[in-house]
Order: C-alpha cells, then structure tokens, then sequence
C-alpha cells in the first residue's frame, strides 16, 4: 500500500496521488525520487537464482557466495608454505570452494573487483623443533598474516584471524602454514568439535 503521484503501473497511468495495493513488477530500470514506503518486502532479482529480500532492515540473498569448510584429518610433518587441506564442507553456496584438490575459495565473476571476509583456524602441534610458526591467507592479490608465536616440540598451538580482503573476478584464496625451520603437524577433527575450519563471505 502506498501514494502514486506519477508514471504506469501494470499497465495503468498514474497522473495525481493513489494507492495501490498489489505486486508490482518492474523490468528494467526503476528510479525513485524520494522515499519509498512498503509494507512488506522488497524482492530483487529474477526470482530464481539470483534474488535478494529486503524485509525492514534485513537484507536476504539466496546467491551471495560463501563457504564454511574443515580438515577432517591430520596432516603430518608439513613444512613452512603447505597449505592446509581443508577437505569437507558443510556448505559451498554458489559451488566456490574445492575441497577436493586444490584447497581454494574462487572469487566469483561478478563484481570484478570484491571485498570478502575470509577467516581461518588452524591447530597444529608435534613440532620437530623449537621455531616461530603461524599461518597465513594467501589470495592472488596479497599474503595476509594472521599472526606468529614461539613454539615448543611439546606444545599444542590455536592460530587464528580473519581479513576482508580484496579480490578481483576468478581470484583464489587459500590457507598456508609458516614457520622459520622444521616441520609440524596440523590437527584435524571431526565434526564435534569442529577445531579448525576455514570460512569466507562476499560481503560487495
């Protein structure tokens, strides 16, 4: 329910002040000069697979790409730039993650140029000697450090962080290990506890 004061609407011309009380569907490109009152949602898109839902201040996307994946297994005496295998998803909306072989978010084609928050957990212990190890995200753009500490060969260590990063159309994202010498292991888990898993969602 609303005022009309101009233009079509299904068809029909509004030329003085009028409510309406309907759907209204617009193909093409609607312009609004000043504010626009609804009561109910407002739905973008075709809908079908590339909608989004404004309900009062809430915005709903049944596309906006994003994934939340864990490492299932162990992964034993890894060295400093091995990626972590996070091999098992527990959703990959819009099909961007591989967790099969390569380990990595694809940015999608549209917008060319994203901005995507990316967080990552990792635990790794079994240490073959004293270093500094931590873990970075690495996109084709930058490497993103999300931090290091002095580690023992008997300690069990939680790296953790997150960015929102910048990415352009068909860029990858994917987790690393560092370390100054030695190798380590990184703990995998099942699903209770999930201990480390890495996630992403493009936000524009």
């Amino acid at each position: 329910v609303g005022t009309l004061t101009s233009g079509l609407i299904n068809g029909q011309t509004i030329s003085s002040a009028a409510s309406y009380t309907g759907t209204v569907s617009i193909t093409g490109i609607a312009t609004c000069l000043g504010k626009l009152n609804v009561n109910g949602n407002i739905t973008l898109g075709d809908g079908t697979t590339d909608e989004h839902t404004v309900n009062g201040k809430m915005l709903t996307s049944t596309s906006q790409p994003g994934f939340l994946v864990y490492n299932a297994t162990n992964q034993n005496t890894i060295s400093s730039g091995q990626k972590v295998g996070f091999d098992t998803e527990i959703y990959d909306d819009g099909t961007v993650f591989d967790a099969a072989t390569n380990f990595n978010f694809t940015a999608p084609a549209s917008p060319t140029t994203a901005r995507v928050l990316l967080t990552a957990v990792v635990n790794m212990d079994t240490f073959s000697s004293a270093t500094v190890a931590g873990i970075n995200i690495v996109t084709s753009n930058r490497t993103y450090n999300l931090g290091s500490m002095d580690v023992t060969t008997t300690g069990v260590y939680r790296f953790t962080g997150s960015v929102i990063a910048d990415m352009d159309a068909a860029d990858t994202a994917h987790v690393t290990v560092s370390m100054l010498a030695g190798t380590a292991r990184i703990i995998g888990g099942g699903a209770t506890p999930i201990t480390g898993h890495f996630s992403g969602r493009l936000l524009v």
